[in-house]
């Protein structure tokens, strides 16, 4: 074997070497940092919802339904995590907050609209605040007042408001459940 050769294959398991080392140090970091998407979700509950008490989870996964917590406070904040179809890009997440059994904020999730712009400037999300949602009939695009020129952007919104409505109602007001129905 020539130097040349040797020197070559030297570097090359010198290479390697950072490498293995370099990835190991990565998934190291990535353990020690990686935050738990329950918590992350928790923490936005807490965050954007103003509260003094903390949130607890009590389902996550449930169709339209994300994730759904509720605060310890003396009057509980029910918050909801959900999703709406008909969007323009497709589904998005709002994060929907109830209290005394009537939804107080609205927030939007992940998705990638681009005419949420339109729906904040045109208070679209007034639509939902102060109403008995224990008496009203479920929120369809028909009983709100659509945004012109993001029609569908504000339909995927009231598709989510909506599924939060449901369940709040169905399950949490009505039956006292925080389970979906599941037990």
């Amino acid at each position: 074997m020539t130097t040349k050769t040797k020197n070559m294959l030297n570097s090359v398991i010198i290479l390697c070497m950072i490498a293995t080392l370099s990835g190991l140090l990565l998934g190291c970091i990535n353990r020690l940092t990686a935050i738990d998407p329950l918590t992350e979700t928790l923490n936005k509950f807490n965050t954007l919802s103003g509260t003094e008490g903390t949130f607890e989870m009590l389902n996550q996964n449930d169709g339209d339904i994300l994730f759904f917590a509720k605060s310890d406070d003396e009057i509980p904040i029910y918050a909801f995590s959900s999703k709406g179809g008909g969007g323009f890009k497709g589904t998005v997440e709002m994060y929907v907050f109830i209290k005394e059994n009537k939804i107080f904020k609205i927030l939007q999730g992940n998705n990638s609209e681009t005419y949420f712009s339109k729906v904040e400037k045109a208070n679209f999300y007034e639509n939902f605040y102060d109403i008995d949602l224990l008496t009203a009939e479920d929120f369809s695009t028909a009983s709100a007042d659509l945004v012109t020129g993001a029609t569908r952007t504000s339909t995927a919104v009231t598709n989510a408001i909506n599924a939060a409505k449901i369940y709040y109602s169905d399950y949490i007001a009505e039956n006292g459940s925080t389970d979906g129905g599941q037990n």
